[in-house]
C-alpha cells in the first residue's frame, strides 16, 4: 500500500514547478481526507507512485475530480483514460487542474471548454517569515538592500537586505534601501507575477533599476502563479 506521505512527495515534484503552488504542509491539508472520497487512484511505478487521481462522483452523475498529478506523460494518460471511462454515466464533469500543461499538451485538442479561472490575492505582511518559507528555484546566489512603505503593517516597514544563498533567500534588518517598493509591490513580486520594469512603470517601486533586477533574478519574473487551492 502506497503511503500517504509518498503521495505528498508526489504532488510537490510538480507543485515545487509552479510559481504560486502551496507545499500543503500545514494542517489544513490532511492527505488522509482523501481517502474518504469516491475515487482515489494512483499510478505505481518502479520507485513509487508516478501520479494520482482524486475526485468525487456526489451523486453518480457528476464527477468531480480535485487533484490530477503525473510525472509523465504515460501516467497522465492513464489517469486521463480513468477519467474518461465515467464518460458513459456522467453529464457534468469539473476537472480542478494541478498544472494546467497536463491538459493543454497532453490532449489531442486543446480543454477550454467551460473553463473557469478565479483570481486570487495575496498579501506579504510578515516579510522575513514570507521568504523564508518561500521555495525559490529560480534564485541565484546574490544580495539586494530594498526598503518598504508599508503603513498598515509597520512591523515590516523599512529597510531590508535579501540575501539569496543555495536556493535559500533571508532577509534581515538594515542595507541601504537601495530599491523601493510599496506595499501593494511585494504581493507581485513575491509570487513573480509582475517584472520590477512593470512595478515601476505602475508606480509602485522606485530606485536604481539595475539593482531592482536582482529582485526579478529571485522570482525568475515574470511568470503566471496559480494555486490548485482556494481559501
Amino acid at each position: 500500500m502506497t503511503h500517504l506521505g509518498a503521495i505528498h512527495r508526489l504532488y510537490l515534484r510538480t507543485a515545487s514547478g509552479i510559481d504560486g503552488a502551496l507545499d500543503r504542509g500545514t494542517p489544513a491539508f490532511t492527505m488522509s481526507r482523501a481517502l474518504r472520497l469516491d475515487v482515489f487512484t494512483v499510478a505505481p511505478g518502479p520507485d513509487g507512485p508516478t501520479g494520482y487521481l482524486v475526485a468525487n462522483r456526489p451523486d453518480g452523475k457528476t464527477l468531480r475530480v480535485y487533484d490530477l498529478v503525473a510525472d509523465d506523460v504515460d501516467t497522465a494518460h492513464a489517469l486521463l483514460r480513468q477519467l474518461a471511462s465515467w464518460s458513459g454515466g456522467t453529464t457534468e464533469a469539473t476537472v480542478h487542474v494541478v498544472d494546467p500543461t497536463l491538459l493543454d499538451l497532453v490532449l489531442p485538442e486543446p480543454a477550454t471548454r467551460g473553463a473557469v479561472a478565479e483570481s486570487w490575492m495575496l498579501r506579504v505582511v510578515d516579510l522575513p517569515t514570507a521568504v523564508a518559507a518561500r521555495g525559490w528555484p529560480h534564485a541565484p546566489d546574490l544580495t539586494v538592500d530594498i526598503e518598504v512603505a508599508d503603513e498598515h503593517a509597520p512591523w515590516q516597514a523599512g529597510r531590508w537586505r535579501l540575501t539569496a544563498e543555495s536556493g535559500h533567500v533571508t532577509a534581515h534588518r538594515g542595507g541601504a534601501g537601495t530599491v523601493r517598493l510599496s506595499t501593494r509591490a511585494l504581493g507581485p513580486w513575491y509570487t513573480g507575477a509582475a517584472t520590477t520594469p512593470q512595478l515601476r512603470r505602475a508606480g509602485l517601486l522606485t530606485g536604481d533599476p539595475s539593482t531592482a533586477q536582482a529582485l526579478d533574478r529571485l522570482t525568475g519574473a515574470p511568470g503566471h502563479p496559480r494555486l490548485a487551492d482556494a481559501f
